[in-house]
């Protein structure tokens, strides 16, 4: 099969100390681009990380606005720039998720404004409402994710759009390897570039790989052999077990959150 492109995604790491070990498995991975999370807030963890990852590897930033109402404004997101260009850094690789849904129509004019790429589309949960969006000049780089928008056909569909728009499209990767799988395979068959590889370790992730995955040399290949390359045994299922306690939470008190120096 056809390498793809990886970038890493992670950038969760809660002090400088653990996001260098990040860093070192990026570049141990040979990804050329590595995405944190930073709101706007932050940009003095976007200048340490991309000092701290030197000329070779280029951050992007994912700004976690998918579900913010409200999200930051505009002047959030030129100021975060605007201090990473005082810096003396490289701006962003790409910009994820910059504003929330009550801001889509913002979007377009934002992107010819800012100069910097423009990525998003995770969440979205059909692919007509991701194709207006490519339509409408929301995003530089679309992020269909196939457990989302509806299976693999979904986005195969977004690739469509994308292209008659000249517009990226980088399959968004997170979770479990079927969903994981199922995104590679979905880009490998439209012709995708460039998908996202998560960081932390997940060993449900792994189990569920039939056989072992990993990037080298920046790049993942995916087996030749029919299906997605996924398996569930009753062992498996017998080891991961639903847990009630484990669902996502989008609400989050920022005042329990530690304040981290990154200078």
């Amino acid at each position: 099969a056809r390498p793809l492109d990886t970038y890493g995604s992670g950038g969760d790491s809660i002090d400088p100390v653990h996001m260098r070990r990040e860093l070192e498995t990026v570049a141990a991975l040979g990804l050329p681009v590595f995405k944190i999370r930073a709101r706007s807030h932050q940009s003095d963890k976007a200048i340490w990380c991309q000092k701290a990852a030197g000329p070779g590897t280029r951050i992007a930033i994912d700004m976690t606005q998918n579900l913010a109402v409200p999200s930051q404004t505009r002047d959030d997101i030129t100021g975060f720039l605007a201090r990473i260009a005082a810096a003396g850094v490289a701006l962003p690789a790409f910009l994820e998720e910059i504003q929330g849904p009550l801001d889509v129509a913002a979007l377009p004019g934002l992107r010819r404004e800012l100069g910097v790429p423009i990525a998003g589309g995770e969440i979205v949960t059909t692919p007509g409402e991701l194709a207006e969006r490519i339509r409408m000049g929301c995003y530089d780089i679309a992020q269909p994710d196939a457990t989302v928008i509806g299976g693999v056909g979904a986005v195969l569909d977004i690739f469509a759009a994308a292209r008659q728009s000249g517009t990226a499209v980088y399959v968004h990767c997170w979770g479990a390897g079927v969903g994981m799988l199922a995104n590679y395979h979905a880009a490998l068959a439209a012709g995708g570039e460039m998908v996202e590889w998560p960081l932390p370790k997940y060993a449900l992730r792994d189990a569920l790989f039939a056989e072992p995955m990993a990037v080298r040399n920046g790049k993942i290949v995916l087996s030749d052999r029919p299906g997605l390359g996924a398996r569930l045994t009753p062992e498996i299922e017998a080891a991961y077990p639903f847990r009630p306690e484990a669902t996502y939470r989008c609400l989050v008190d920022p005042t329990i959150l530690p304040e981290i120096s990154w200078r």
